[in-house]
């Protein structure tokens, strides 16, 4: 029976050691200085808006903007007609059709806007392999941040363009037809 007694006294001790002991040593790590943080976060910031520059290509989003806007004039202009078409029954003219390209243009243009506003590109994840959590977290924010601001304007001159194509068509050839 002693013995009994004394192999449960040991799965005690090594039960509360492993509970309370291990944690503790695997938290008591030295916390990094504020300077340290700023230092890191600065230079992680500087890495990441270098990395960006180089990363980044304009010519997707610049596509995508004008690809986007035609697409979403002509679907605009085309179902406006043929809406307007079955709700006269036959008696209406197209003349509200550079209307309908031009709201079917704004809208894809929201959209457009909405896609790259709310879906930042992620840095390269060995970029971030071996790195402390701080500098992580300040490397993916501005790498985003940075990113985003490229595509967007890229996206805006690209949909600048197929907006003027749009006008263009819309309201010169349209009402000659």
């Amino acid at each position: 029976m002693p013995e009994i007694k004394k192999h449960i006294n040991k799965k005690c001790f090594l039960i509360i050691l492993l509970t309370f002991f291990v944690p503790l040593l695997t938290f008591a790590q030295e916390p990094l200085e504020v300077e340290d943080v700023n230092t890191l976060r600065l230079q992680a910031e500087s890495d990441a808006k270098k990395h960006a520059d180089k990363d980044m290509t304009r010519f997707t989003p610049f596509v995508t903007g004008i690809g986007s806007i035609l697409a979403g004039g002509m679907c605009g202009g085309m179902t406006g007609c043929l809406s307007l078409e079955y709700i006269s029954h036959g008696t209406s003219d197209f003349v509200l059709f550079p209307v309908f390209l031009t709201a079917g243009s704004a809208i894809s243009f929201l959209a457009l806007l909405e896609h790259y506003y709310n879906n930042p590109p992620h840095p390269p994840i060995e970029r971030l392999i071996g790195k402390p959590p701080e500098y992580t977290r300040a490397y993916a924010a501005a790498y985003g941040k940075k990113n985003r601001s490229k595509q967007l304007k890229a996206a805006s001159a690209g949909a600048a363009i197929g907006c003027s194509s749009i006008a263009i068509f819309g309201y010169l050839f349209i009402p000659i037809l």
